[in-house]
């Protein structure tokens, strides 16, 4: 392996759908990575943050001790064999949860690839920082949290700001995502050009809810029902999200004026930057 392209996928740019897109892909020089899922965010968080024991993600489904532990060796060693092979040159891996990693959380990302020998490049794209907090909210509602005064979560400078400082700049590729600068106004196809690999099938999916759905979704969360702890809670909380996704599905997403007052100029500066 020569290079591994990380993809940082920032909340509503178009991360699912470059991951369903690339999910199993591999053209004999570059493969997507296989990590128990074509979303990367589990496994990179669990192999390199320090409180993996409290991801919201396994807390949701009450998978707790050892059993945690071994899913982590096992994510570890699935990523350890596959930045080995000698039979390809690239390798990508796609992970919104990179975003939240801490400093030294990222420091470690990094140390773990170069200390095997790649090149490391990151790919970012970003949006409106008022667009991102209002998917952030929406994020924490689905989650199960209510959550009505908020920061920006993530900023961008927490996000990006740490990586600067670890990899040449010249390693890093920051977009907007504007489907008007966009290879053939698609995410999935302008990512497959930096790349210069080709896919065969495009899914657009769009995670956002309709506000009704939402506000729905928010009532629900103020009842004495528990969120997490158990898998069926999980999977059955999806489903309803699902449905009422698909019952106001021509309506009206959420309006991110909402959330301009929670965005500190700075953001936009660092954005532009």
């Amino acid at each position: 392996m020569q290079e591994v392209i990380l993809h940082i996928g920032v909340h509503k740019t178009g991360t699912s759908s470059i991951q369903n897109a690339l999910h199993k892909f591999d053209d004999g020089d570059t493969f997507y990575a296989q990590l128990g899922n074509n979303n990367h965010s589990v496994a990179m968080h669990t192999i390199f943050s320090s409180d993996y024991r409290n991801y919201h993600i396994w807390k949701a489904q009450g998978i707790t001790g050892h059993r945690l532990d071994s899913l982590r060796k096992q994510f570890l060693e699935a990523l350890e064999a596959q930045v080995a092979r000698e039979d390809r040159k690239r390798l990508v891996v796609c992970a919104e949860a990179v975003c939240i990693l801490k400093n030294d959380e990222k420091k470690r990302l990094v140390d773990f690839f170069t200390s095997n020998g790649v090149a490391l490049k990151i790919i970012c794209y970003v949006r409106d920082p008022a667009s991102l907090a209002a998917s952030s909210f929406q994020e924490r509602v689905k989650a199960g949290m209510n959550e009505t005064l908020l920061d920006p979560y993530p900023s961008f400078e927490k996000i990006l700001e740490p990586f600067e400082k670890l990899i040449d700049k010249n390693n890093i590729l920051v977009k907007y995502f504007s489907r008007e600068n966009m290879e053939e106004k698609c995410v999935v196809k302008d990512f497959c050009s930096i790349l210069n690999i080709k896919i065969d099938k495009v899914v657009d999916l769009n995670e956002s809810i309709p506000t009704s759905a939402l506000k729905l979704l928010f009532n629900f969360n103020n009842l004495p029902l528990p969120i997490d702890g158990d898998n069926r809670i999980y999977e059955a909380r999806q489903k309803m999200i699902e449905a009422l996704s698909y019952a106001y599905r021509h309506e009206r997403k959420i309006d991110t004026q909402y959330f301009l007052d929670s965005v500190a100029d700075s953001q936009y500066q660092f954005l532009k930057k």
